[in-house]
């Protein structure tokens, strides 16, 4: 019997464990922009990213003054999240709201608009 109630013990341990790890996503904004954007945004954020370059895209350069008085929040987060009006893909599957708007403050920060 005590056995039984070891094991019952042990279950719901493994059980929240399984449960928390999906949820630990990576949200540091300059990890998600190395791994999602900087392919072809630069990873400084000036548009001359590798790929960017070999498929001669132009994509938009973060440190332009231009380009970040053009841009609300709103439509940086919609374009990261729908790719809509733009040449990307749309990333609302792959990352979460949160780390969608820590990419919207980290490219203001590319773009000396710190918030």
């Amino acid at each position: 019997m005590q056995r039984v109630s070891i094991v019952t013990g042990c279950i719901p341990i493994f059980v929240i464990v399984i449960a928390v790890s999906p949820t630990v996503v990576q949200t540091d904004a300059e990890t998600v922009f190395a791994q999602q954007c900087a392919m072809c945004h630069g990873e400084s954020g000036a548009g001359d990213g590798t790929a960017a370059v070999a498929m001669n895209l132009e994509p938009a350069s973060f440190a332009e003054p231009t380009f970040q008085e053009s841009q609300t929040d709103e439509q940086l987060a919609d374009a990261i999240g729908s790719g809509k009006g733009t040449t990307m893909p749309g990333y609302a599957d792959r990352l979460s709201a949160e780390q969608i708007g820590a990419l919207v403050s980290y490219i203001r920060r590319l773009g000396g608009q710190d918030q």
